[in-house]
């Protein structure tokens, strides 16, 4: 799932490092299973959010609108994540991350 509307990037990145911090043997997920490959995991969280929130912030400064975010944010979310639930993965997570970027001018 994305992040909900009032998604703050530097507290998720924070979180994530603690949880990796406590050295989980494996990770439970509302709508994904259990996994044991926790550091990869762990790392690719942060290294996807990182990349979204540089697409995001890209988008913003080039005065895109919310469609054409969204567009964009799909496009990476399709190629990076297949099976994901994009209409509404997409338009949560975009939601999220402009709030934010939005939040921090």
């Amino acid at each position: 799932s994305g992040p909900p509307p009032a998604f703050d990037l530097e507290l998720y990145l924070e979180t994530m490092e603690k949880l990796r911090s406590l050295s989980p043997k494996l990770l439970f997920y509302s709508h994904g299973g259990v996994r044991s490959d926790v550091e990869n995991l762990i790392k690719l969280a942060k290294e996807n959010s990182l990349s979204f929130g540089d697409i995001i912030r890209s988008a913003l400064e080039a005065g895109e609108d919310e469609q054409e975010i969204l567009k964009r944010a799909s496009e990476w979310l399709k190629g990076r994540c297949p099976e994901a639930e994009l209409p509404m993965m997409s338009e949560i997570t975009v939601a999220g991350y402009t709030g934010y970027f939005r939040s921090k001018k």
